[in-house]
């Protein structure tokens, strides 16, 4: 079906175009968001009719400044134009970190991430996502101001809570009024946040700035007296990216010692040192479960393998959660860590990096700076843009590649490297061909790569991590870490409640549920701080009570399973934490 608003094909079933969000013919019924990715629909799919489900999840609204007022200067149908080209651009961000527009209430949206499906981390997307809306529409704003001759600007409000997601029609028992709802107060409050928010900003609660701490700057605005609520609500204004920051976990200002891994760290330096003493390039790999160490350990690496001005260079990259559907985002990463390009880079400041790195390492090619400015997406000069033009996709790609090849080998000549490339298996497949390529750097320059993952063996990169040794012929330092042992599992938590002062008799029942995992531990110790603080006592208590970090985690890997395997977790959850597969039958209706 067309969307009469921006052409876009459509499946038949759809209310709303799945480009824009525009409604489509009346009376079309589907039960699909409309920015739903397809593994998405089919998971949807598999389980439709929804009931409903409680499940937290991140609420965005967008909504444009002083709408009326715009609206009553112009024609209706070019306030619909206006808002449409706005939508429009606006839709790609949201379905690029997997949220879902649920309505389009006129001239605003609501967003959800963490329904229908979850994702561990969707308070950092939302807020991500939302720093991108308000780009788009600086972006945009020119062109309507020249189309139409009004300025737009739209303000945003964040909130994360517990909400009843489901389908209206199948809480009727009937399939004649079908919408996808989030039902709560979380809703409510996300509605008054962003009516509070000043133009082209975002506003989020205390509860969704506590869950993406590490990842942003903040700005504290203050408490507001809103609507509807009996104390004032704390609001932070969200200023901008943490640079460098790649996780959402761990503490901002309490550090306790590493315990467990002192084996594999040595392991690790003992690469580096022979990186740096004989110039020799190797592969490291670490596996493990989310939670598990994997960072820390590789921080702890690099802060004892940094000893002074000769020893490695240290080129990071990470994935994103999100990125299998951004191709090269792996490989972007790398080159702008190469180049010396943070991520809260300008556009003219990475251009003058990327000169000034093949003016030194690639004889100041023109056909090379082309290329890597095509790469990195900054405005070409006529010269580059002709020398991109002249190569086909094929050709453009080989290019990327010989470039970045030779940019690292020139690098690496210098001085001996380390290229750390975090959470490969959320790496997209175009990155993963260009890793199967890179890594045979190692056999011939001292170049140490070392590539952190999980353990899944769906992931487009497991098939590079099993073959590692045979892809690149040179040394592997392969790394799996196990949960901690009982004892390290009872130092980690005494010293994180020791370094905040805090005491709890209930440490044995933290470390049962913790089950050796150093992030559920570091989790539920932080859950004990944020009690013991807001009581203003030096004391906390645990009572099982899940933190919201660990649930969003175990539900986006819930939301990953197939239906009949959703299905059986929900039924045992009953059941309790250990029960029999007798006893599971049993219990199976029907």
């Amino acid at each position: 079906m067309p969307c009469a608003t921006c052409g876009a094909s459509n499946p038949a079933a759809a209310r709303f175009c799945m480009a824009c969000g525009a409604p489509l013919a009346a009376g079309a019924k589907t039960r699909v968001p409309a920015t739903s990715t397809s593994l998405e629909l089919e998971r949807q799919e598999e389980t439709s009719p929804r009931a409903s489900d409680r499940k937290p999840v991140t609420i965005v609204f967008a909504d444009v400044v002083g709408s009326t007022a715009l609206a009553e200067t112009m024609d209706p149908e070019e306030w619909r134009g206006v808002i449409s080209l706005a939508f429009a651009r606006i839709a790609p961000v949201v379905d690029r970190y997997e949220g879902t527009i649920a309505r389009i209430l006129g001239d605003a949206l609501l967003i959800y991430f963490g329904a229908p499906v979850a994702h561990e981390d969707d308070p950092v997307r939302a807020i991500q996502a939302s720093l991108d809306l308000l780009d788009v529409v600086r972006e945009v704003g020119t062109e309507i101001q020249s189309r139409f001759g009004v300025q737009l600007q739209m303000r945003v409000g964040i909130n994360t809570g517990l909400v009843v997601v489901g389908d209206l029609g199948s809480d009727l028992g009937s399939d004649l009024a079908s919408e996808y709802l989030a039902l709560g107060d979380a809703i409510n409050l996300a509605a008054r946040i962003e009516a509070t928010a000043e133009p082209m900003t975002v506003y989020v609660s205390d509860d969704t700035r506590r869950l993406a701490e590490s990842m942003f700057e903040w700005e504290d605005r203050g408490r507001f007296d809103l609507k509807g609520k009996s104390e004032p609500v704390r609001m932070w204004q969200v200023v901008g990216r943490r640079d460098g920051q790649t996780t959402m976990r761990g503490f901002a200002d309490i550090r306790a010692p590493m315990v467990g891994r002192d084996a594999e760290l040595e392991r690790l330096l003992a690469a580096t040192d022979t990186l740096e003493r004989d110039r020799k390039g190797a592969i490291a790999t670490i596996t493990g479960e989310p939670g598990i160490g994997k960072t820390r350990l590789v921080s702890e690496w690099r802060e004892r393998a940094m000893r002074g001005p000769d020893s490695p260079v240290w080129i990071p990259a990470s994935c994103v959660s999100y990125g299998r559907r951004l191709s090269y985002h792996v490989i972007v990463d790398l080159l702008r860590s190469a180049i010396g390009s943070g991520e809260g880079t300008d556009p003219a400041e990475t251009r003058s990096l990327l000169s000034a790195a093949v003016a030194r390492y690639l004889d100041g090619s023109l056909e090379a700076e082309a290329v890597l400015a095509d790469l990195l997406s900054l405005n070409p000069s006529p010269e580059e843009e002709q020398v991109v033009k002249a190569l086909d996709s094929q050709a453009r790609q080989a290019r990327y590649m010989t470039t970045i090849s030779d940019l690292l080998l020139q690098r690496a000549a210098e001085r001996p490297m380390v290229a750390l490339i975090q959470d490969v298996h959320w790496a997209d497949p175009t990155s993963v061909l260009f890793l199967r390529r890179l890594l045979p750097l190692a056999a011939v320059a001292p170049i140490l790569f070392c590539l952190t993952s999980r353990p899944d063996v769906d992931a487009p990169v497991w098939t590079v991590l099993s073959e590692v040794g045979m892809i690149a012929e040179a040394p592997v330092v392969g790394i799996e870490l196990d949960r901690l042992a009982t004892a390290e599992a009872g130092a980690l938590v005494h010293a994180l409640l020791n370094a905040a002062g805090i005491q709890t008799a209930d440490e044995t029942s933290l470390l049962a549920h913790a089950e050796g995992n150093p992030f559920f531990a570091e989790e539920l110790v932080r859950m004990i701080i944020e009690r013991a603080g807001e009581g203003g006592a030096m004391s906390g208590t645990f009572d099982g009570e899940i933190p919201a970090t660990i649930h969003g985690l175990l539900l986006a890997r819930l939301d990953a399973l197939p239906a009949p395997a959703r299905r059986t977790a929900r039924l045992a959850s009953v059941v309790g934490r250990r029960f029999s597969t007798q006893l599971l039958e049993e219990v199976r209706p029907g």
